[in-house]
């Protein structure tokens, strides 16, 4: 069959002396260069803050944002206006006057009175 197993998990120790919290932080040397030489994002990351965007990196984001909100607002304004339409089963061709279709005595017309529905 297989090997029996301890059921008692064995945890990895170190060699030496009692290792300390502050003794797995990374050094400079540890840290890519490009962090490492950086002032702007080194300062930006010990402030919490996130390193300033570009120009173009900023105007991309607020189009973006802009266009979602907008989005947003025309699917409301279209929402309120289907909501304010009857009900279909209440749709119908509104009725009109008739219309009057004045005739010379050769029968050809000279004038239409009313609102006229084709030909």
């Amino acid at each position: 069959m297989g090997r029996s197993r301890s059921k008692n998990r064995i945890e990895p120790r170190f060699e030496g002396e009692q290792r300390h919290r502050d003794d797995f932080a990374l050094d400079d040397d540890d840290r890519p260069a490009s962090r490492r030489n950086s002032r702007s994002s080194r300062k930006a990351h010990r402030s919490g803050r996130r390193p300033r965007r570009s120009l173009l990196g900023r105007m991309v984001y607020w189009t973006l944002t802009l266009g979602v909100w907008g989005f947003i607002a025309l699917l409301g304004f279209f929402a309120y206006h289907a909501m304010k339409l009857p009900p279909i089963d209440q749709l119908a061709v509104p009725k009109r006057p008739p219309n009057i279709a004045i005739l010379a005595s050769d029968g050809t017309l000279i004038a239409n009175r009313g609102e006229t529905g084709g030909s």
